[in-house]
């Protein structure tokens, strides 16, 4: 049956110095680390390189084919020409009406520029000359007019193409240079290109289409294909965030390739890791199970002088320093006993209901005329499921550490939480600094080094506190804020209480 203590604070001693012991704190799990990651993922990398290959590939497919369609089109139009040229310059030559023509295409435009010179000399003229003929024949209103390249063309090479607009219509032009009768003639046939560009629009649209469809189409490809070929790395991802210090047990799958090289020394690196580890642990419990006794034998034989003999001044104060001292060694040892249970699995948690503020009220009694500060408990009658003697321990250690670093008060409140119960132990000494709170629960890490020696801290307090809090299935966390004080807090599974409440 439980019993409730009604004394639930300890007097203050004075002397004290501000400020949490820093001693044994190690890193709380639940305090955020944050990391930078950016960028973007090789899945997401790949895929966006896999498209943006095919999207060059299909740009320079689309101008190829209609680089090509073009040329084949503009031929098609040029062999129209050509035949067309041949036909109206027949009928020019044989005195006949050259825009008589028949079997023209619908819209072809015939003009006939007539000069007065000979073919000879009309070779020699000037871009601007060719656009005074003497007489002209056409087959229609329509006129065409030339620029200086189709003139140049027809001075060198006696025929040209050209394109030019009529009415806004694009045409093709077709030139040759003709004599009759001692006279030049420039006999000029044209055809539109409507048709050809209505083609090539359409052509246009049909691949801007084809290319929108296959970008799509290949980001959904390659988002798939780079998601089987990255799947091993994946698996190897996923069995590296199962592996920590307490299963190092877990391997990585090997596969083929480069995936599973780099899987096979991921798994021969874990496998010294593990030698290593594993031989720490040994040598940590085996040294600590070795010095227990004869750590224990020294401080039992320093009290037995102490109490049995006559001891000058001197002499009381040496085996005064040795029992202290091996005490602290045993301490120590304790502690590393504590953590090589810890890290081999095998330490053991006896759960039952447990009223937390009589726990913490049995600490506070415990203390009474032990600590400097003031020990003040309060908080709701709630229960939780864990053990008793575990607990006590940490609260313990909690409450220690404050008050060796000087608190002038320590507050232990017990809440509940939902499905939990928080307790926390909040001093008002001067805090710890922002830059030692990522480092404050590390194994043997202390802010002043120095001043917890002093005071028989071993370093590893809260990291055994944290380990007892891990294995009910709880969580410990630290906040603390300089000049203001320091805060740990304990969430533990709420249970509820038992049939035979408290007597």
């Amino acid at each position: 049956m439980w019993t409730r203590s009604s004394r639930t604070s300890c007097a203050p001693m004075p002397g004290g110095r501000s400020g949490m012991a820093a001693s044994g704190y190690d890193r709380p799990r639940l305090m955020p680390v944050e990391g930078v990651r950016g960028g973007l993922t090789l899945r997401a990398t790949l895929t966006l390189v896999y498209a943006g290959f095919l999207t060059l590939s299909l740009v320079a497919f689309a101008v190829t084919v209609q680089g090509m369609m073009t040329r084949n089109m503009l031929g098609s139009v040029h062999d129209q020409l050509t035949q067309v040229e041949k036909s109206v310059s027949l009928l020019w030559r044989s005195g006949k009406n050259p825009a008589a023509s028949e079997g023209l295409a619908p819209g072809t435009v015939v003009q006939v520029d007539i000069y007065s010179l000979p073919l000879g000399a009309v070779r020699g003229w000037a871009a601007s000359a060719f656009e005074v003929p003497t007489w002209q024949v056409t087959s229609g209103q329509q006129n065409l007019h030339f620029g200086a390249a189709h003139a140049e063309a027809l001075r060198t090479g006696g025929s040209a193409f050209s394109t030019v607009k009529i009415g806004g219509v694009p045409y093709r032009v077709l030139s040759t240079l003709q004599e009759r009768d001692g006279r030049a003639a420039r006999v000029s046939v044209a055809l539109p290109l409507v048709g050809v560009d209505q083609n090539l629009r359409q052509l246009r649209s049909v691949m801007s289409l084809v290319a929108l469809w296959g970008l799509l189409v290949a980001f959904g490809v390659a988002y798939v294909v780079t998601g089987r070929i990255l799947a091993p790395l994946r698996l190897v991802q996923a069995a590296a965030e199962r592996i920590s210090q307490d299963n190092l047990s877990e391997r990585v799958p090997e596969a083929r390739g480069e995936v599973g090289e780099l899987a096979g020394a991921f798994n021969a690196m874990l496998d010294r890791v593990q030698r290593l580890v594993e031989a720490q642990r040994r040598f940590t419990s085996d040294a600590s199970h070795e010095l227990r006794t004869p750590v224990t034998s020294i401080a039992g034989h320093a009290g037995f002088l102490l109490r049995r003999t006559q001891l000058e001044p001197q002499q009381r104060e040496s085996l005064l320093t040795i029992q202290r001292e091996a005490e602290r060694l045993g301490r120590l040892v304790q502690d590393l006993l504590e953590l090589a249970r810890q890290d081999a699995g095998t330490l053991t948690v006896r759960a039952e209901p447990v009223p937390l503020r009589w726990l913490a009220e049995d600490v506070a009694h415990g203390l009474r005329g032990v600590t400097r500060a003031a020990l003040t408990v309060r908080g709701d009658d709630v229960w939780a499921l864990v053990d008793k003697d575990r607990m006590h321990q940490v609260l313990l250690n909690l409450v220690m550490n404050a008050d060796k670093a000087g608190a002038r008060a320590v507050t232990v409140t017990v809440t509940a939480a939902g499905t939990q119960v928080q307790v926390d132990v909040a001093d008002d000494g001067e805090g710890i600094s922002p830059e030692h709170l990522p480092r404050i629960f590390d194994r043997f890490y202390r802010v002043e080094d120095s001043r917890q020696r002093g005071e028989g801290g071993t370093g590893l307090g809260l990291s055994i506190a944290r380990a007892i809090v891990t294995a009910h299935g709880g969580a410990m966390e630290l906040s603390s804020v300089l000049g203001a004080g320091t805060v740990v807090s304990v969430l533990l599974p709420a249970s509820a209480a038992p049939d035979d409440d408290l007597a």
